[in-house]
C-alpha cells in the first residue's frame, strides 16, 4: 500500500519554533482583500437612503418593519436587560390620593 500523503514544503519564510519577525504581516487596521474590495463597491452609494427608499416604497409591510428596525439600531440605543432583586424583608408602600381608589384597596 502507497502513502498518497501530501507533503506541504516550507518555502522558507517562517520556521517551526521561530518567532515572528517584528512588523510582520498585515498592519492593524488594514482591510483584507474582500473587505477593501466590498468597500470600493459602496463607495457612493447612500445605503440609509436607500434602505429609506425601499420602506417608502413597498406595500409589504413586512418589509417596512425589517427596515425601519434595522435603520433603528443607529438612531436609539439598544436597552439591556436590567435584573431585579426582590428584598423580601422590605414592605410595600402605596400611596393613593384619589379618596375614592384608596377606599376600593382598602377593601381588598
Amino acid at each position: 500500500m502507497q502513502n498518497t500523503a501530501k507533503v506541504i514544503k516550507n518555502s522558507g519564510q517562517f520556521k517551526k519554533g521561530q518567532t515572528k519577525p517584528a512588523n510582520s504581516g498585515r498592519k492593524k487596521g488594514t482591510p483584507n482583500k474582500k473587505t477593501a474590495e466590498i468597500f470600493e463597491r459602496l463607495k457612493g452609494v447612500d445605503i440609509v437612503g436607500e434602505l429609506l427608499a425601499i420602506a417608502r416604497t413597498t406595500e409589504k409591510d413586512e418589509l417596512k418593519v425589517a427596515v425601519y428596525k434595522e435603520l433603528m439600531k443607529y438612531v436609539y440605543p439598544q436597552r439591556k436587560a436590567v435584573a431585579l432583586g426582590i428584598n423580601e424583608t422590605a414592605g410595600i408602600n402605596i400611596v393613593v390620593a384619589d379618596k375614592k381608589h384608596k377606599e376600593m384597596l382598602e377593601e381588598l
